[in-house]
């Protein structure tokens, strides 16, 4: 025996931290500067960064670090570092789709899986996208303050850039979507969004001026 322990496999074929944990692979501990943005004066946060840079992973790690998963982060700062392990509702939305279309229609089947995570039922009658967002998060305040991922929210404009005409709608239903976080200011503990860019022509953003972009 001479003490050689292998190195772990590099997670090639693996974007979320769970899985990533869970099969023991290489992680470079961010955690320290995780948990210096997550301080009370960053409540909404935009971070741009070009695509295969690691946002998905670190909204899946904000992710189980909001839902107290402490066991998955054995070995790294934050585990001993005082973190709460409070654990919160985390809404967790990626917004990356392969099939052009009705981007409303599209939110709404989002919205019926998120209900389905959440083990509530979907409102009965015609509502929007944003309205179910909105109720959602309401009903999950009741027993504790909401956080909300928002992964890759400038896609829908991304895959339909050579479909100009359609940009005016998709633009006017983002930024109803996105407006709900807003109306739901005193249910969200922590709201986190990432892109590509930030469309500053576009007012997606005008619901949220309390927005950081970091």
């Amino acid at each position: 025996m001479n003490g050689f322990r292998p190195r772990p496999s590099l997670p090639l074929a693996t974007g979320d931290f769970k899985p990533l944990r869970a099969l023991g692979q290489l992680y470079v501990d961010k955690t320290r500067r995780i948990a210096a943005l997550l301080q009370p004066e960053y409540r909404y946060v935009f971070l741009a960064r070009p695509r295969r840079f690691g946002k998905s992973l670190l909204v899946s790690t904000l992710e189980a670090l909001f839902k107290g998963e402490r066991a998955l982060f054995a070995g790294t700062w934050i585990h001993d570092s005082g973190w709460s392990w409070e654990p919160h509702a985390v809404l967790r939305l990626d917004m990356t789709t392969k099939r052009i279309g009705a981007l409303e229609t599209s939110l709404r089947n989002r919205m019926t899986l998120l209900y389905q995570e959440q083990g509530m039922e979907l409102p009965v009658g015609d509502w929007s996208a944003s309205e179910l967002l909105e109720t959602l998060i309401r009903r999950l305040a009741q027993d504790c303050k909401v956080v909300v991922l928002i992964d890759e929210y400038d896609a829908p404009i991304h895959q339909n850039l050579e479909r100009p005409d359609a940009l005016p709608d998709i633009r006017d239903t983002l930024r109803q979507f996105y407006g709900a976080l807003k109306a739901c200011d005193a249910d969200l503990h922590f709201a986190f969004l990432t892109g590509v860019t930030r469309f500053a022509r576009t007012s997606i953003f005008s619901g949220l001026n309390n927005l950081i972009d970091v």
